[in-house]
């Protein structure tokens, strides 16, 4: 084919244009990165078929129609851009299927919903591809793509996924202009609307008299050198018959001649739009880039419409992606150096691979190691989640941790971090694995350290040490590590240890030999629950389908494990067909009475001696409703004794069966004492209940102390016992916090959790029976779709099935790193006189606890140039050379692996001898009394200022006898190290002031109001200052404290059956200010809604609440008195305080929470973050 040379000194150039971007690229060639199954749906790279490479993503095990495969966008996709998805899909099953791509979505302030994106019919044994566009119209809280389809039980292959951000970037609808577009040879373009792909208008290209001739596009500064992108468009000619279409790149590429490359070709049939689209890579610089429609037709006049260029190389994070840094350590230690007092050298005593391996050996602290400087790479590390992986091998006998550190130094801070901590076996090599994202800043110092924190005396070594980018990191496969002690041996003394499982694992060897090494009881996850037994044919006659229920029970009996039955009555997860008759109205009493013990009868009966325990009823607490119980359909058809019903009914099925009761938030002190109440009672009526569950969906938050009061209340029922049913610890304590990757010292603290927690647990395996998890490993877990999308990490066994730290602190937990703590302290002084002056008291405690007793109680207030330290020691002992008080302060909070010279430290001994560093000066009081001691304290380092806002690190430790008991740094490593203080925020927590005066309640403003202070609402702990707010003011009597609120908020809801998400405002008071969770005795959680409806927390009671309120222009009045149950109010006593108001939108979903002091959506169980009240006169 001819071309004709002059045209290029007519060429129009484009430049400052934006290419479609992607998104994301999904071959499955090696990995299927964030992919998930959806529903019951398994998911696993195949090589059976591909449509491009060697392999595609397996989706099979589906069960319904929306299971599948889904990818979690909601971090990645933008409001208000457009993008496109397009994948290519595959199925077998011998006949055609209706495939279909969705997005589940939750936009802010909405209810989760589904949009189709595109649906295709695939034939059987081709690929097809499938592609549609979707607009974010508004920020989300979830974006979920998937794929699935109409076929509930289709197996299906899915390959080549490529989402693509199209906004901004250069489209050519041909709508308006011709854009950059010119004639190619004799041929004419031209806008035309005689056709049209999209839109009204196309580009007709007409007057060809040469096969070249066409219409072009000039790329020369648009495409990049070793980029590669794909052009697609569509194309439309009416000969009246097929004819040939081709898009062409006519390219200079530097030193070389001119020449031409065939992009692709289609056939185009006559009368129909057909999209032609490929794929070209720019090879090297270029001096011309022309890109062109043609057909081998010279005469043919056709149409083009809808053409689009995409990047397929992902510009944004191109660099970090692809980075990779490797030491092999074969010719030289590859840039490492030795931190403190170690020793490296080449070794080829071990090696993971090739000869060569790194020895770490003379070690005098813990934290010598070796070092590698990243500094000259910071910048190709920016945003992106990098991997740091090694082999590692230690000679001692016992297992020991592994560490890797990231050093960080800017203008502003420097500090060390954990990034990554692996337990190794002795003398074996060992994988560890971390992760850092580098957030964008003018770095001074990057280096990654490596230590082995437990001892010194021995060596240990590294191979292999990797830093890879994300898209070289998706190419690793981390080896399995199921730890090497079996839980179920363990615990064997104390109680079963058993997991929730999906149907799928058992076609899982992996799954099932972690399963069967671990665990010896089982309870399915959902497959024994109502909807997964229940069905009805066609005429509406109820039938059971125990086809997957069985598999548990044969499973089981194979392995030698018991199984859990969960659940026969819930609210949820039952069909709610299975209430109604054949009309579809609501059974009457007793033919519901009689359908539930037909179900019971029949579920129980099938496994009787087969199922030991099961979960009776789920969930029918509700501790704010008059009677405590939920208003389900249970109730509502049947009333309150359909609980005792169902016991009576299971133990008919099957009178050795252990029966339950099982709940959520079962420790949280209102519902935990409902549900002690009902069990009591049951168990005094006779009723077969045998035992309590403690579901246990806990977070790395919840109180362990409030978690050992519910345990030690139901212990208190004769003959109940009690079994952890549903176990996992979520690392996160809020809805909204989100990571790509588990940050390790959350991680630590989970591991720390986990640890205290089974503490307890084997302190009441009297009565605790059984403990299970909820899930096998993380990704199975259910905490990554609820209650919002985001990964998460609750389990003890990570994706890739490697025994997390979680595990380690129950098998070996002095290998664990201590977890730093966190707290704030408030503004004031005092003076060093050995008695606790009033300021004290507004700052929360800091505590030491030992076996459940309270070793130190210190409080903590900072001034200008001191901190005031009281603490009381609780030591019925006296050893005055070994007992002692340990004050530790970095007003830097560097945290660092050795003391730096800011930090400071003084130890107070009970022989009055003080030992501290030189950089700091002390003030103190030392007073003895029974069975303990006080110490007084104000410590000053000269040159160093505190300010509101400002974060210190800060430890104390109990010195008793010589044995160091600490607050923050458990492995009591202080002197050397300032990693693990913990870090107390300088706050200045709010004061106000209530006058004494008593008003009437009933909605009216008395002047009495007017000599009370103005309060408002100005801290935002959901939504912004835009939400509903409130000013109000407070007074008090002998009986009550008064409260007034105005609250401007001109959209009133009180849709929502949970209070607390309707339009209201909450009053907390704790009457005794001890600034400490759990809820004790004059605490309380005060509701009520803008048409006076109450509720109530803990601690609140409607005897104890009077209120009026009344709706104003732009919102309501509330006026409300809250009468006092512990103290005799006087003036100058300070309670603590808060106020919040609660905004619903029109939809009934609360959008909004602003207090008046705590910061936190925690006050609910905690008010250690309350404000001050003083009671004035």
């Amino acid at each position: 084919m001819q071309r004709v040379l002059k045209l290029v000194t007519v060429l129009l150039i484009i430049s400052n244009v934006v290419l479609a971007a992607v998104v994301a690229n999904y071959d499955f060639e090696t990995t299927y990165g964030d992919w998930r199954g959806r529903g019951a749906a398994s998911i696993a790279l195949s090589d059976a078929v591909a449509h491009g490479g060697s392999k595609s993503l397996y989706v099979s095990g589906r069960t319904a129609g929306w299971h599948g495969a889904s990818l979690d966008l909601t971090a990645v996709l933008k409001p208000t851009r457009q993008y496109k998805f397009e994948g290519w899909v595959y199925q077998n099953s011998g006949s055609d299927q209706v495939m279909i791509i969705t997005m589940q979505r939750t936009y802010s302030g909405e209810s989760r919903g589904w949009d189709r994106i595109a649906q295709v019919v695939a034939p059987s044994g081709k690929w097809t591809k499938i592609e549609g566009t979707y607009t974010v119209r508004a920020s989300a809280d979830e974006l979920l793509f998937y794929f699935e389809s109409e076929n509930a039980t289709l197996d299906f292959y899915i390959d080549d996924v490529l989402i693509v951000d199209l906004t901004g970037a250069m489209i050519f609808d041909f709508e308006k202009d011709l854009g950059n577009w010119q004639n190619r040879g004799a041929a004419k373009i031209e806008l035309s609307s005689a056709v049209a792909h999209s839109g009204s208008k196309s580009l007709y290209i007409s007057g060809r008299t040469s096969g070249w001739h066409g219409a072009q596009l000039v790329l020369t500064d648009i495409l990049k050198p070793t980029r590669q992108y794909k052009f697609e468009g569509w194309v439309y000619q009416n000969s009246g018959s097929d004819q040939p279409i081709i898009i062409t790149m006519q390219r200079v590429y530097a030193g070389e001649s001119r020449g031409w490359d065939r992009i692709a070709t289609v056939t185009a049939p006559s009368g129909k739009w057909v999209k032609i689209e490929g794929v070209y890579t720019v090879r090297a610089p270029a001096e011309e880039l022309v890109f062109y429609f043609e057909s081998d037709n010279a005469t043919l006049d056709f149409y083009v419409d809808d053409v689009m260029i995409i990047d397929l190389s992902a510009p944004v994070g191109e660099a970090a992606a692809q980075f990779e840094f490797v030491a092999k350590f074969e010719d030289n230690l590859n840039g490492f150096a030795p931190f403190g007092r170690a020793e490296l050298s080449r070794t080829d005593v071990v090696a993971s691979e090739g000869k060569y391996s790194l020895k770490i050996s003379g070690r005098a602290l813990l934290y010598d190691g070796c070092i590698v400087d990243m500094t000259k790479f910071a910048k190709d590390l920016v945003d992106s989640n990098m991997m740091v992986i090694a082999n590692v091998y230690h000679d001692c006998d016992e297992p020991k941790p592994f560490a890797f550190l990231l050093y960080t130094k800017t203008k502003k801070a420097e500090n060390y971090s954990y990034i990554g901590y692996k337990i190794a076996m002795p003398k074996t090599w060992s994988t560890a694995v971390g992760y850092f994202n580098l957030k964008a800043d003018d770095y001074e110092k990057v280096a990654i350290l490596i230590v082995s924190p437990n001892a010194v005396d021995y060596n240990f070594y590294i191979d292999n040490f990797q830093v890879l980018g994300r898209q070289k990191a998706a190419q690793v496969k981390i080896p399995p590590d199921f730890g090497p002690v079996a839980l179920k041996e363990l615990f064997a003394e104390h109680f079963k240890i058993g997991v929730a499982l999906p149907v799928r694992v058992f076609s899982n060897s992996m799954d099932v030999e972690l399963i069967t090494k671990h665990f010896n009881s089982m309870t399915a996850e959902n497959e024994m629950k109502p909807e997964s037994i229940l069905r009805r044919d066609a005429s509406g006659k109820i039938y059971y389908d125990f086809t997957v229920a069985d598999r548990y029970i044969e499973f089981a009996q194979k392995h030698g494990m018991v199984v859990r039955g969960h659940t026969l009555v819930w609210h949820s997860q039952t069909p709610e067909w299975f209430f109604k008759d054949e009309k579809g109205n609501l059974l009457s009493r007793e033919a519901m009475i009689e359908r539930m013990r037909e179900y019971i009868h029949t579920v129980v009966g099938r496994y009787r001696g087969k199922v030991y325990a099961w979960d009776v009823v789920n969930e029918a607490v509700d501790e704010n409703q008059p009677d405590g119980l939920r208003r389900s359909l249970w109730y509502q058809v049947i009333g309150p004794d359909y609980i005792e019903l169902a016991f009576k009914f299971a133990h008919e099925a099957d009178p050795d069966a252990l029966l339950f009761y099982n709940d959520y938030n079962e420790y949280h002190q209102k519902k935990r004492d409902v549900i002690y109440n009902m069990v009591k009672n049951m168990k005094e009526k006779g009723i077969p209940i045998h035992g309590i569950g403690m579901q246990q969906h806990i977070n790395i938050g919840t109180s362990i102390e409030q978690i050992e009061q519910a345990i030690a209340l139901y212990a208190t029922i004769p003959g109940i016992v009690i079994e952890i049913t549903e176990l996992d610890v979520n690392i996160y304590r809020d809805n909204a916090t989100k990571y790509e990757i588990p940050p390790i010292d959350l991680l630590i603290q989970q591991a720390n959790f986990y640890r205290r927690l089974f503490e307890v647990y084997k302190k009441y395996s009297d009565v605790i029976n059984n403990v299970t998890f909820w899930g096998l490993k993380d990704d199975y877990s259910w905490l990554r779709g609820y209650p919002v999308r985001r990964n998460n990490w609750p389990l003890l066994f990570d994706e890739n099935y490697n025994a997390k730290l979680a595990y380690w602190a129950l098998v070996k937990p002095e290998l664990i790193p201590a977890s730093s703590k966190e707290g704030s302290i408030v503004p004031g002084e005092a003076i060093i006189a050995g008695t606790m002056d009033d300021s004290f008291l507004q700052s929360p405690p800091i505590k030491i606890v030992v076996d459940g007793n309270d070793k130190l109680i210190a409080r903590v207030i900072w001034g200008e140039d001191k901190l005031y330290i009281y603490a009381d020691v609780y030591d019925a002992t006296r050893n005055p050379d070994k007992d002692g008080v340990a004050i530790f302060v970095d007003p830097k909070n560097f945290k660092a692996p050795f003391l730096h010279d800011q930090a400071a430290y003084v130890i107070f001994w009970y022989n009055r001898e003080i030992e501290k560093s030189e950089n700091v000066e002390v003030e103190r009081f030392l007073g003895p009394a029974y069975r303990r001691y006080s110490v007084e304290a104000a410590i000053s380092m000269p040159g160093v200022k505190f300010s509101r806002d400002q974060l210190i690190g800060f430890d104390i430790a109990v010195i008793d006898d010589g044995k160091w008991y600490s607050w923050s740094d458990t492995t009591n490593q202080q002197k050397f190290s300032t990693l693990a203080y913990g870090t107390l925020k300088l706050e200045g927590i709010k004061t106000g002031k209530a006058m004494y005066g008593t008003p009437v309640i009933d909605g009216e403003i008395d002047d009495i109001w007017n000599k009370a202070e103005e309060l408002e609402t100005d801290v935002v702990v959901m939504g912004s200052l835009q939400n509903a707010s409130a000013k109000f003011r407070v007074l008090w009597d002998e009986e009550y404290l008064y409260v007034l609120a105005i609250v401007k908020d001109p959209v009133l809801n009180k849709d929502n059956s949970n209070a607390w998400e309707q339009d209201s405002i909450e009053i907390f008071i704790s009457e005794t200010n001890h600034k400490t969770p759990p809820y004790r005795d004059g605490d309380g959680q005060f509701r009520v809604n803008f048409t006076n409806q109450q509720s109530f927390g803990t601690g609140a009671s409607a005897a104890r609440f009077k209120t009026a309120t009344k709706i104003v222009e732009g919102g309501y009045l509330v006026e409300a008195a809250v009468k006092w149950s512990v103290i005799k109010p006087q003036a100058g006593m300070t309670i603590g305080f808060d106020f919040q108001v609660n905004d619903a939108n029109a939809q009934g979903r609360r959008v909004g929470i602003l207090k008046w002091c705590d910061p936190t959506d925690n006050t609910w169980q905690n008010m250690s973050k309350v404000g001050n009240l003083i009671l004035t006169k």
